[in-house]
């Protein structure tokens, strides 16, 4: 399960923050504050401070060198917290490569979804990191939310960008699930593997702040770059 926008324990409010710094602001290298600004920013004690840095350390974000302070992370690989907000678009830009959603097609179908049959616009897109195709999506919009989807809209921006500013939309939660599965022609075609190989499939249902099922996407990712983790933080 993913929640978005939980306000959290202090530890994990410190964690949202400095993330979304990184994901949006940093790039690897740079430094973050320290330990004593951080507790005075936040008003805060070391140990929840600690708490929030060691999650960033096991999520991969962050690299702390004794001695000199904290950075940000040179990652090599496409390791995702499954209990965390995902964005494929934010994820590479963190990591210095340059995303690319490419719309394979867009149509208005009638599909069960959660036992209910409805009425929903199908995304079928392929998501590329330095040219090279990793993840192959299908998404479904209901269209009692989203009337009107424009093309040029949709290969421009990140569809939850889409969601929230266009169609003013609040995502409160989403439940995903990952599995291993072989790979079948479609998905083999598009990320350039192999029939009956294994990969990484994903299962994510979004819903808003009034529990309306928003999004529904499964996804096939190729099992040589990416990774999918939890970190369970243990209370004292």
């Amino acid at each position: 399960m993913i929640t978005f926008n939980s306000a959290g324990s202090l530890s994990n409010q410190i964690y949202c923050e400095i993330r979304n710094k990184i994901l949006h602001e940093k790039v690897s290298g740079d430094a973050l504050a320290s330990e004593r600004e951080l507790m005075k920013k936040f008003n805060v004690s070391r140990t929840t401070v600690r708490q929030a840095l060691t999650r960033l350390e096991l999520a991969g974000l962050i690299t702390r060198i004794h001695g000199k302070g904290t950075f940000v992370s040179r990652q090599k690989g496409y390791s995702i917290d499954l209990a965390d907000e995902y964005s494929f678009t934010d994820h590479m830009k963190q990591l210095g490569i340059k995303p690319v959603s490419k719309l394979l097609s867009l149509k208005k179908t009638k599909t069960m979804i959660a036992g209910k049959v409805d009425l929903y616009w199908q995304l079928k897109r392929l998501r590329l990191a330095n040219k090279k195709p990793e993840l192959y999506e299908t998404t479904y919009l209901p269209l009692s939310f989203f009337p009107e989807l424009v093309i040029e809209e949709l290969e421009s921006n990140s569809l939850y960008d889409l969601i929230k500013n266009k169609f003013k939309i609040q995502l409160m939660m989403a439940h995903e699930s990952c599995t291993a599965r072989l790979i079948n022609s479609t998905e083999a075609h598009y990320l350039k593997l192999k029939v009956g190989q294994p990969c990484l499939g994903l299962l994510r249902s979004t819903y808003d702040n009034h529990n309306h099922l928003i999004e529904y996407t499964s996804s096939a990712a190729n099992p040589y770059d990416f990774s999918y983790k939890t970190i369970h933080v243990f209370n004292k």
